[in-house]
């Protein structure tokens, strides 16, 4: 003999129901479900819709807690459900909050308040087994960042992130998607650093060798370029190397700019040194100019 308990799911899947069963998921997206797993979805943060194709009539069951948070998908969900099922006909519209089922609702289901009530029961149990394994994870979430394996973390999050889609759970699935987001930003920021560390070292590199071969034009022009990038990203504190680099870069450039001060005075000495032997007058003419 079945057990009363199962009755519900049983007879069900005995006979063709006269029901389609839907549960409306985070996004508002109508989810069709099989009636041998209704007990897993009939919890305090679910949204169903019944369809009863004998009586053309359409069900909105809303849970006691998240269920709420879903109610304002009715309409667009009853536009979906039109366009999914374009052939069946709705008469009539029923909107009933957990813990207030009507006989409406029970005759359409074929139980007893007690035997939904037992379902509702099992459901909530099973919800709360899914959330305990959530809190498993989280914890091994936690050892994975502090241990700096953050790959590790990410897919732990991801599990997180589904379980949570499964039972319907808006604030873990959405802390557990910003999360996710903050992470792969930050690993993301750390990659482009390397990146951007690994690019400027190049230039330092290519810099020393503008500096030894006192290439002095060449090499300001390097170093503007590596503070360019120090200024973009604001780097405050650069890599040693680069540091060295562009220190031997100042002190080239100032070399080079008073060898160009000295160059352009001795450059007007001998302008002036011309200037002065044009004044001297000519004692003594070749017999050309006689």
């Amino acid at each position: 003999m079945v057990p009363k308990i199962y009755r519900f799911v049983v007879k069900q899947e005995m006979i063709n129901t006269d029901l389609l069963i839907h549960r409306v998921n985070l996004h508002g997206n109508l989810i069709q479900i099989q009636v041998r797993h209704i007990e897993e979805f009939f919890t305090s943060n679910q949204m169903l819709v019944f369809y009863q194709f004998s009586s053309h009539r359409l069900f909105f069951w809303i849970g006691k807690v998240e269920g709420k948070l879903l109610q304002k998908y009715i309409p667009l969900i009853k536009n979906q459900f039109k366009e999914k099922f374009h052939d069946l006909s709705i008469i009539r519209y029923f909107t009933i909050d957990d813990g207030e089922e009507n006989e409406e609702l029970l005759d359409v289901l074929q139980i007893s308040l007690q035997e939904l009530n037992i379902i509702k029961q099992k459901g909530n149990e099973w919800r709360l087994k899914v959330l305990e394994n959530i809190q498993l994870l989280e914890e091994h979430r936690k050892s994975a960042l502090q241990g700096e394996k953050y790959h590790e973390a990410i897919k732990i999050a991801e599990e997180i992130f589904k379980e949570a889609e499964n039972i319907d759970s808006f604030e873990i699935s959405e802390a557990s998607r910003q999360w996710i987001n903050e992470i792969q930003d930050q690993l993301d920021g750390e990659r482009r650093f390397r990146h951007l560390r690994e690019d400027l070292l190049t230039k330092a590199y290519h810099l020393r060798t503008l500096i030894d071969g006192k290439h002095a034009v060449e090499a300001h022009t390097a170093a503007d370029e590596i503070r360019t990038i120090f200024k973009q990203y604001v780097i405050d504190d650069p890599d040693p190397q680069v540091k060295i680099e562009l220190q031997r870069e100042e002190t080239l450039s100032r070399d080079f700019i008073n060898a160009l001060k000295q160059f352009e005075l001795i450059e007007e000495d001998i302008k002036d040194e011309n200037r002065r032997e044009t004044k001297i007058p000519l004692l003594f003419k070749s017999e050309s100019e006689k």
